[in-house]
């Protein structure tokens, strides 16, 4: 009995020692693989960080988005302002259209308000509040101008890449720098958002006449949209209409359009597009906006062009971070790659 016995308690020890000796074998093979994982992981995240850090701002795409860190001295007085690639020309000038209307916010007050001149006046005080204005003497600030939008809606076939570029939600001025247009040298134009497929149209794709939806776009947006090809006539040199992509229970159509008019209009408030009956000479701005109420010129969208003369050579022009989306900008900044 005794040597059964013991026996079967050499058994036992015996057994748990093998279960202990696979289990630890297993907890190492285990932490083995997770090390290498990781390490794999790791290297390939430090890769994607060296990437963005050592990119260099000439290797942006158009319909990138750029975050110009501010200085440190002025970081707390206004916000940054995030803006979108949107033309690249020949001579290496890269031009930036700001998303956001951080210069009229940030000037406003209960006593003032911003004016075309004043933006005018203020474009060197708004192009030294960069960081990167110390390091590249070509950055240059202006309301944007419709050779610009001209130029995107001509070269820009991706339709995602015009919407981020060309809306803004809202209107905003632009500058006539073209020559022989209907709209009047060296002048001013508030650039018009009109939304198509607005609340007050709940049935636009099926109690709609086609030809109302056309005369529509004709009235407000100066195009026209059939079989899905959307035209703009010789006189519609910048204005743009952004084409809705189908669902299951719509067409693709235009569900909104910019458009600035050289001429007298009329829009009725039944329309669906404007909140009342309107009737302008022209979406002409004079440079001191006389005509305008206090309160319309506080509400005017003053959106700048930054336009920079990238030189390939520079050892200076890289990315901190960012993906370079809307969510998720490219901040750039001065100094060498690391």
């Amino acid at each position: 009995m005794k040597k059964k016995n013991g026996f079967i308690s050499t058994s036992v020890i015996y057994s748990f020692f093998l279960i202990f000796v696979t289990l630890f074998l297993g907890l190492i093979l285990n932490y083995t693989h997770n090390r290498i994982l990781i390490n794999r992981i790791n290297e390939a995240a430090l890769n994607d960080i060296n990437k963005i850090k050592n990119a260099r701002i000439s290797n942006l795409n158009v319909g990138d988005y750029v975050l110009f860190e501010l200085k440190d001295d002025i970081q707390d007085k206004i916000n940054p302002t995030t803006y979108i690639l949107a033309n690249i020309y020949e001579d290496g000038t890269y031009e930036f259209l700001s998303t956001t209307d951080t210069f009229n916010s940030s000037y406003n007050s209960e006593s003032e308000f911003l004016t075309i001149d004043k933006f005018n006046d203020l474009r060197d005080t708004y192009k030294n509040t960069y960081k990167y204005s110390d390091t590249n003497n070509n950055m240059n600030i202006n309301i944007v101008n419709i050779s610009s939008l001209k130029r995107v809606r001509d070269n820009i076939t991706d339709n995602n890449i015009l919407n981020d570029i060309y809306d803004t939600s809202t209107d905003y001025i632009v500058y006539n720098d073209l020559t022989s247009t209907p709209y009047q040298d060296n002048s001013y134009y508030n650039f018009r958002k009109y939304a198509i497929t607005s609340d007050n149209i709940d049935d636009l794709f099926t109690d709609v006449n086609p030809d109302d939806l056309s005369n529509l776009l004709s009235s407000y947006c100066n195009l026209t949209y059939t079989n899905e090809s959307l035209l703009y006539p010789n006189n519609n040199i910048f204005g743009y209409g952004n084409v809705l992509n189908a669902t299951i229970s719509t067409p693709r159509f235009i569900n909104y359009c910019y458009y600035s008019n050289f001429e007298n209009y009329s829009h009725l408030a039944q329309d669906g597009i404007v909140t009342k009956d309107e009737t302008i000479p022209s979406d002409l701005i004079p440079n001191n906006n006389p005509s305008l109420s206090e309160a319309e010129q506080k509400d005017l969208f003053y959106r700048a062009s930054l336009k920079l003369n990238i030189n390939d050579s520079r050892d200076n022009d890289y990315f901190i971070s960012g993906k370079g989306t809307k969510e998720d900008p490219y901040i750039l900044r001065t100094g060498g790659k690391e």
